[in-house]
Order: structure tokens, then sequence, then C-alpha cells
């Protein structure tokens, strides 16, 4: 870790760097959590305190390393699963090339279990193929809809941010239910949760009511619930 402290120290006065491993954390790592639990609001309040960036993986690299050819991408064309938990959480998204597309994964004709360990056909997901014609055709639909996932993520950083030292996040009471098989298997229930900035210094009831009003009614939120019906209707 000293030889990133000399190199974060060195472009500091320059340039902003994020350094992320694997598995040791620098500013955050890959493996910091996983997309679970039904109240993403709760999960933010529990977050170990001091760590302001924290990524949440829903695809590694290294899936099915010792497995047979399968998909072992996590989105899994769940517009709900990468909305919830990545792009309009307070997390930062990490995922394999492909499962934002949500490919079928082709692998290597020499892949084998444990890497090249002659294990049988295997389905390390490094060692699988892009396939740009399922991009193009049959995939198109999902890489726009999580292309503007990320727009409106990177547009409205004000409040869609990753850094939980300065974030708002509150649930918001619902009888919300979703039949998407991907969803998080509790009951397939995920609670509603608002992202905020602070707004008057009152805080009375019908000011946080005010606020939650405005969230409810704003574009991100509105398009949010576009997607959840279409996940939903599939």
């Amino acid at each position: 870790m000293a030889a990133w402290d000399q190199i974060a120290a060195a472009v500091k006065s320059t340039k902003s760097i994020a350094v992320f491993g694997e598995m040791e954390r620098y500013h955050f790592s890959e493996h910091d959590d996983k997309p679970q639990g039904t109240d993403l609001a709760l999960n933010f309040q529990n977050a170990a305190p001091g760590n302001c960036f924290r990524s949440v993986m829903f695809s590694c690299h290294d899936g099915g390393f010792d497995q047979g050819p399968g998909n072992y991408y996590g989105i899994k064309g769940s517009r709900a699963r990468f909305a919830y938990y990545g792009a309009f959480g307070w997390h930062i998204p990490v995922f394999f090339s492909g499962d934002e597309a949500n490919l079928d994964p082709v692998f290597l004709p020499a892949l084998q279990k444990g890497c090249y360990s002659g294990g049988g056909p295997g389905g390390w997901m490094y060692g699988s193929q892009i396939q740009w014609a399922q991009i193009v055709h049959d995939k198109a639909a999902m890489v726009q809809d999580v292309s503007h996932m990320l727009w409106l993520r990177r547009n409205h950083s004000d409040v869609l941010h990753a850094n939980t030292c300065t974030a708002n996040v509150t649930s918001i009471a619902s009888t919300f239910q979703t039949t998407d098989v991907h969803a998080p298997p509790e009951g397939n229930y995920l609670m509603p949760y608002a992202r905020f900035l602070p707004g008057e210094p009152d805080s009375s009831a019908a000011s946080v009511s005010n606020i939650f009003i405005q969230v409810l009614v704003g574009d991100i939120v509105v398009w949010l619930a576009t997607v959840f019906d279409c996940v939903i209707s599939q």
C-alpha cells in the first residue's frame, strides 16, 4: 500500500485519483458489498462509519472460475436490480463487461475449469468473449436503458453520488411488490428510498413531505418507476 500512497500523493496536487484493489481496500475495493437486502436506506444507516466510498459488485471476472459453462453475470437483464442497488444507490457499481448488456456468455473454445487446468469445459467469465452482434441487435434495449441510468447518475451527481459521508438516503413507506425473478429473494420486496439534498432548515414533517414530493415527481424517480413497470410486466 505504500506504493499507492506515493502515487496518490504525487498526483493529488493536479488530479483526482481513485485507487481500488480486487481484495484490499485503498479508497474502496472490488468486493466491498453485494446487491442484497430489501431496504437500501436501512443498509445505508448501518454502513460502517469512516468508509466514505464502497462498491457494490454485481459480477466478477472470476465468476464461474471452477464451474462449467453458464451465465455468471449478476444483473441478468434486471433494470430494477441495477437501478435500485447500482445506478441510483449510494454505492459505486462494479460489474464484469457484458453484464450491462445482459449478454449470453460465449466462452473461448479451449477454456477449462480452474482457468486452463484441464477440469473439463469451463465457465470462467474472464475467458468469455464479448459478442458485439448481441449488443447491436438482440441486447440493444438493455444497453440503452443502462446507459440512460448512468447518464442520469452523472448529470445529477449532486444527489446521485457515492460519497456516503455526504449522502442523504431515507426509506419511503410503500407496499410495492415486484415479480422480477432477479430481485432479492426475501419475498421479492424492495423498499423504495429517496435520495435528496436538504432544503430549508425547518425540520418539521411538512418540510420533509415537501422534499419527498419533489423527489417523487422529479424526472429521475418518474423514470425509475417506468423502468420498474417494464420489469414487472415481463
